[in-house]
């Protein structure tokens, strides 16, 4: 017997310049990664699964800190089939 199941993930991205302590520079290049990390991830096809994986969430999880450095969090989404084997007589 097999379940769809959607498997629900999350990737930290963490951006600091250390010539810029007040982040000004942190806030722009985190976009940039956050994208190129995206563009990765949902072209992406991992073992097992029924799709891509789909962004489903982002949050800043850590303004910006005294030494310049941001976290952002996304949250990502992939199907897959997860087989549950049958045990006769249980």
């Amino acid at each position: 017997m097999s379940q769809r199941v959607i498997v629900r993930f999350g990737v930290v991205w963490a951006v600091r310049d250390l010539g810029d302590r007040v982040g000004s520079i942190s806030q722009g290049e985190i976009r940039a990664v956050r994208g190129r990390g995206m563009e990765v991830i949902c072209g992406l096809r991992l073992t097992d699964t029924e799709g891509p994986c789909v962004p489903v969430a982002g949050k800043l999880i850590s303004n910006i800190g005294h030494d310049g450095q941001m976290l952002w969090q996304d949250d990502f989404a992939v199907p897959l089939n997860r087989n549950i084997p049958i045990v006769q007589g249980a």
